[in-house]
């Protein structure tokens, strides 16, 4: 086919790829384009939106159930199930999420925005599941096999985790970016501590079983978009359950491979470097140092997110659990001033308002569903002078 010859050209071009590997590598490649364009036609064929995926805005859930739908329609084109216009499980949208600072990961006691997931160890060894170079024809024998977990490398794995273990928030470079203004960032901390540190404390949690500490986040409704956790809370705990379930099995096949290699003292030990002291459990965050006073009468959506450590917060643009917001200067602003559309992507930052400078290739676009850049509206109502002080003194952190 036209198209097979195009793939191999491409493989041999632009991936540079020796000619002993080019028709397996040319195979691979046809193949995810086949799934790709099957998947397209799926939903086209049962009216499904697709996933804007872009920089700064994913769903690991939503991309998960599209990797189902791509498995079927593999599936179909072998002919191993009958075409259909129903889909033979839900499929839909769970609504777009940022990717939280990388350099929090070592001492976060929490690594999803909206659920209650402890261990490490496992939430990363299911994620290599679900983004898995293991698909079809590969995750066919795989199943069929019952070795479908055998795919998780939990050495590579490791070293990743102990990377991220290293790293740590920037600082404000300002002989790069400009001097930081020290009167500024003193009043700018008392603005902070009125409008602001309520919810992001600046503390940690008590030692753990292992003696490590943790940075405590609370969970609020601040009224920002609620699709991400609605979603997840209409089957919360069915889907709470079959994590769990999962990440037992992957425990297990854990042990055994780490006791078939070391004695029982070692092994024991490579267990708690990979829970870190944090227990093998999900759910659903839910709301807690609210108190309904009249200092809490914020505005809600019905959605409760974890509130982000701030340090380093100057490189973590786009804000909030789903990006949506481009610049700490938008934040400060009222929901309705907010910028409707705003390019990801680029590298630049814009020293000024504090965030993405609006280039690069991806449109994030606010109207879409789960990317709602409402809510969040502590600090909005300073004034234009005032608010200068508590971006001044965020960039210091």
């Amino acid at each position: 086919m036209y198209c097979d010859y195009l793939v191999q050209v491409f493989t041999a071009r632009v991936c540079d790829v020796a000619q002993e590997s080019l028709l397996e590598s040319a195979s691979n490649l046809s193949t995810r384009l086949n799934n790709h364009f099957l998947t397209r036609a799926i939903f086209d064929r049962m009216q499904i939106p697709p996933a804007d995926f872009g920089p700064g805005n994913l769903n690991a859930l939503t991309l998960g159930n599209y990797n189902k739908v791509g498995l079927v329609g593999w599936l179909v084109q072998k002919g191993i199930m009958p075409p259909s216009k129903k889909a033979p499980f839900r499929v839909g949208l769970e609504g777009a999420v940022n990717y939280p600072p990388m350099w929090f990961a070592a001492d976060d006691n929490w690594v999803q925005w909206f659920a209650q997931i402890h261990h490490p160890g496992a939430r990363d060894w299911i994620q290599s599941v679900s983004s898995s170079a293991v698909r079809p024809p590969k995750m066919i024998s795989a199943l069929k096999e019952k070795v479908f977990l055998a795919s998780i490398d939990f050495d590579n794995i490791e070293q990743i985790e102990d990377s991220l273990d290293r790293l740590r928030p920037p600082k404000w470079p300002e002989n790069v970016l400009g001097r930081l203004d020290r009167q500024s960032i003193d009043r700018g901390k008392l603005l902070f501590a009125e409008n602001c540190a309520q919810c992001h404390v600046q503390s940690y949690e008590p030692p753990n079983s292992l003696g490590i500490k943790v940075k405590k986040r609370l969970a609020y409704d601040v009224g920002t978009d609620p699709v991400a956790y609605q979603q997840f809370k209409e089957h919360g705990e069915q889907r709470a359950t079959e994590l769990l379930n999962l990440a037992n099995k992957m425990l297990q096949l854990r042990e055994a491979q780490l006791t078939k290699k070391f004695d029982k003292d070692v092994a024991a030990n490579y267990a708690k470097h990979d829970s870190q002291g944090r227990p093998n459990q999900f759910g659903l965050a839910q709301e807690e140092g609210y108190s309904g006073s009249e200092k809490d009468s914020w505005e809600k959506s019905g959605a409760v997110y974890w509130a982000s450590p701030l340090e380093g917060i100057f490189a973590s643009s786009p804000y909030l659990h789903n990006g949506s917001i481009p610049t700490l200067s938008d934040l400060l602003s009222a929901p309705e001033q907010r910028p409707t559309t705003f390019k990801t992507g680029g590298t630049e930052l814009d020293p000024k308002l504090v965030g993405l400078k609006g280039s690069g290739s991806f449109v994030y676009d606010t109207r879409e569903p789960g990317k709602g850049n409402g809510g969040h509206s502590f600090g909005t109502a300073l004034s234009t002078e005032q608010k200068v002080a508590p971006i001044e003194y965020l960039k210091s952190l």
